[in-house]
């Protein structure tokens, strides 16, 4: 949105230019940047408005291991005896995540 550029300062710049200089008691930057986070901080020193700054690492992929067949069959097996108890507890609602759409395992 800044292509690089100073958050704070264009912020500032865009309230100026919209009239919404004094509208604002508080301003929150989510960033994966800390000077980002700094440069916003900066802007609004002194001005009257409180700050919130808030870095973040950013989104990584989560790694999954891949389900061993020993899992698979203490999955398989769990699911039987939760489904029995269902059975005499809960007949209806059984019957409810019967009629679900099932995902297909295998190894």
């Amino acid at each position: 949105m800044t292509q690089g550029g100073n958050k704070g300062d264009h912020l500032l710049s865009l309230l100026k230019h919209l009239e919404l200089e004094n509208r604002y008691e508080n301003i929150v930057l989510v960033d994966d940047s800390q000077g980002k986070v700094e440069d916003m901080a900066k802007a609004l020193d002194g001005k009257k408005v409180t700050f919130y700054g808030l870095r973040y690492e950013g989104i990584k992929p989560l790694k999954i291991p891949p389900v061993t067949r020993e899992q698979l069959k203490d999955a398989r097996k769990s699911w039987a005896t939760w489904q029995s108890l269902m059975k005499t507890t809960y007949p209806e609602r059984l019957q409810r995540f019967k009629e679900c759409p099932q995902p297909a395992y295998s190894l």
